[in-house]
């Protein structure tokens, strides 16, 4: 296979062979520019993982983020050739080294939200330890309603949602009262990696965003894209990104106390 090679300098683009076959494997891409515009983006990002529909099944793994317009931007992707705990480590590994502020030491406050992968969780957590890792609100409520039913999907909302604790106490005796199993079921999930109430206590910000809807809706974007075999679908996903870039040259500021310039 040709090697790789990076438009841009800063752009950072890692590939992964197969050791026997030195068949492609996986590559992990960040373009320059959004390398640099990561200390000016709002400190939180959603990773999410989609099966591509090309023979060659490969996993798209996208991590978009928000800028100061509030405007979802991707800043990293790559294919990997499925969702477990050694591939999600390897994207996030990557992360870390095109990213050095997502993992350095210091008093920045990363939020990472995606669905409850437990690749996905150790992956952050073994490689990106110092970004605190949420779970997606609605991910949750799925897993509720797929368990308990319908009306204890709605007295979910409630709980997430709660700005202290008495609010939060209060919604989850109104699930009690609804159903004792759903009521255990959510008291075992770490309110940390949820909870409203926590974020402000440990003066997180979602900005607003409690599911990973924002990389979903990249997803769609997409979708057209895996179709493709592997590195076409890669060349396409260049090209929106940089007609993304020229778009957002002009385009004007909603708050010139977050930014002068998106």
């Amino acid at each position: 296979m040709a090697e790789l090679k990076a438009v841009d300098p800063n752009t950072y683009v890692e590939y992964r062979l197969n050791d026997t076959t030195n068949a492609f494997q996986a590559v992990f891409i960040a373009p320059g520019p959004l390398r640099q515009a990561i200390p000016h983006l709002r400190h939180f990002f959603a990773l999410d993982g989609t099966h591509t529909r090309s023979k060659y099944r490969m996993i798209l793994a996208i991590t978009v983020a928000l800028d100061a317009n509030d405007e979802v931007l991707p800043i990293y992707w790559g294919l990997i050739p499925t969702e477990n705990e050694f591939w999600w480590r390897w994207y996030c590994c990557h992360i870390g080294l095109a990213f050095p502020s997502l993992k350095e030491r210091t008093d920045e406050k990363w939020i990472a939200i995606s669905d409850r992968d437990k690749g996905l969780v150790n992956g952050i957590k073994d490689a990106l330890g110092r970004v605190h890792h949420i779970h997606c609100c609605q991910h949750i409520a799925d897993n509720i309603y797929a368990r308990f039913g319908k009306d204890c999907k709605k007295l979910w909302w409630p709980i997430a949602r709660a700005k202290d604790l008495d609010q939060r106490k209060a919604a989850m005796d109104q699930l009690k009262k609804q159903k004792l199993a759903t009521w255990k079921y959510v008291v075992e999930i770490d309110t940390s990696i949820y909870s409203a109430c926590d974020m402000n206590t440990l003066k997180y910000s979602r900005f607003g965003h409690d599911t990973s809807n924002i990389v979903e809706c990249v997803n769609s974007i997409w979708g057209e894209y895996r179709d493709m075999p592997p590195l076409i679908m890669l060349d396409s996903i260049y090209t929106w990104i940089m007609n993304k870039f020229s778009q957002r040259r002009t385009a004007k500021a909603t708050s010139s106390i977050l930014a002068p310039t998106p």
